[in-house]
Parts: C-alpha cells; sequence; structure tokens
C-alpha cells in the first residue's frame, strides 16, 4: 500500500508541476508578445506617405491674407541716409555758372 500511496502522491505533484510549467509558459508568451508590441508601437516610423510627397518646382509664393486690426511693428528704425554728408565729384563746366 505504500506504493499506491506514493503513486498517487506522486501524481498530484506531476500535475502541479505541470500545471505551474504551463502558467509558466503562458505568463512569459504574454510578457514577450507585450515587450514586442511597445518595441513596435515606440519604434519611429521612416516611411513616408506618398500622398504627402510632390515634385520639386522653381516658382513664387503667393499668400492672401484677410484681417482686420493695426498693424505695428516689432521694434521702430530710424534710417538715415549719408548722401548729403559726403560728395565724391563735382564738375564744372566753364562758362554756366
Amino acid at each position: 500500500m505504500s506504493s499506491n500511496a506514493n503513486g498517487l502522491s506522486n501524481s498530484k505533484a506531476a500535475k502541479k508541476r505541470r500545471r505551474r510549467i504551463i502558467i509558466a509558459a503562458i505568463a512569459a508568451l504574454v510578457l514577450i508578445g507585450g515587450g514586442y508590441g511597445v518595441y513596435a508601437a515606440l519604434r519611429p516610423n521612416h516611411e513616408i506617405d506618398p500622398s504627402k510627397l510632390a515634385a520639386v518646382e522653381r516658382g513664387d509664393l503667393a499668400r492672401v491674407v484677410v484681417a482686420t486690426g493695426k498693424i505695428q511693428p516689432l521694434s521702430k528704425v530710424e534710417v538715415k541716409s549719408k548722401a548729403a554728408e559726403s560728395s565724391k565729384s563735382c564738375t564744372w563746366i566753364m562758362g554756366t555758372a
């Protein structure tokens, strides 16, 4: 009878061990799948959508903005000319003075 008792206890232990291995394998698969999901979500996507691409053309850009109100400069600048202060040459024609 001792062999039956050992056989019954071994089968219960084997069932527990098998259940633990199955649970550990499922947990490992879930962790690996979750890790890959996070990796795929955080990986930058280097592909550009073809609908956002256009051929390069040389030309002018014209934008029309309609708004009401006053236009005020960010800063005021005073512009002066030095043309009145200096002259490089002066030509005289004899007899016109």
